[in-house]
């Protein structure tokens, strides 16, 4: 399988020049993450920011998609510790974890980004957008995207009855996912249907109006879906969780 990323423009000077607005101590630890368009020009990036911020470290795409480093699992590893999030590689200092350090994400506001975010909540995040060529500091105020995804988890905490949709075949442990997925919801007093369909569409969904909330079992960056079109809310598993389980969910940056 061939795997070909897009190349889109970035002026690389502007980049370099808000991070060090962002990030003006040159001791702090910091994460880097590109989209995959501006990923062809991250080295040479990095390479400048380097020379001021020793403690950056950048995230690798894994081109080869293995099955190394499971999503959100670290591995000791004699270089230091290897940790793997939606298909980036992050190789770290020993004894340093992912929520040691603050991130700056290189791209527009999307799913990707929100995708980092709801994972790395203990973490602060800045944002360089190569398009408006605006950097800033994420927070649930800014980002209306991850705002929305807020408010969904909000009405799940609420919701009866959740339909599980299976999305694809394709991704590992779906199984394993869709047992965890079921097993919460079993332990929130909710009652839980189980479907398995191709693509999604309005009218398919609106058969089940007794459904109050649904959870897609999907890729990670093919999981947040805009419902705005559908007549009930769709969730990724780990939103479902942090409702069913009713955790404290507060991000550093707000």
């Amino acid at each position: 399988v061939l795997y070909v990323f897009g190349r889109e423009a970035i002026d690389v000077d502007d980049c370099v020049s808000k991070f060090r607005e962002l990030f003006s101590d040159p001791t702090c630890r910091v994460l880097l993450i590109s989209d995959v368009i501006y990923y062809h020009i991250q080295d040479e990036i990095v390479e400048i920011l380097k020379s001021t911020h020793v403690n950056l470290v950048a995230a690798e795409i894994d081109s080869k998609l293995t099955e190394t480093f499971p999503a959100g699992c670290a591995c000791s590893q004699s270089e230091g510790s290897k940790m793997k999030y939606f298909g980036r590689i992050f190789s770290l200092p020993d004894e340093k974890s992912l929520h040691d350090y603050a991130v700056f994400f290189i791209g527009r506001e999307g799913p990707v980004l929100v995708n980092f975010m709801m994972a790395l909540n203990k973490s602060s995040f800045s944002s360089y957008d190569p398009v408006t060529r605006m950097g800033r500091r994420e927070t649930l105020d800014v980002n209306r995207a991850l705002m929305k995804r807020y408010y969904l988890i909000q009405k799940a905490k609420d919701a009866n009855v959740v339909g599980i949709i299976v999305g694809t075949l394709g991704i590992g442990d779906y199984l394993g996912i869709l047992d965890r997925v079921k097993e919460i919801i079993k332990k929130a007093g909710k009652k839980s249907y189980t479907f398995v369909v191709g693509k999604l569409n309005p009218a398919k969904l609106a058969n089940f109006m007794e459904i109050d909330v649904y959870v897609l079992i999907a890729a990670p960056e093919n999981s947040l879906v805009d419902s705005k079109e559908f007549y009930r809310p769709i969730l990724t598993p780990f939103e479902i969780e942090i409702a069913c389980l009713k955790f404290e969910f507060k991000f550093k940056s707000k």
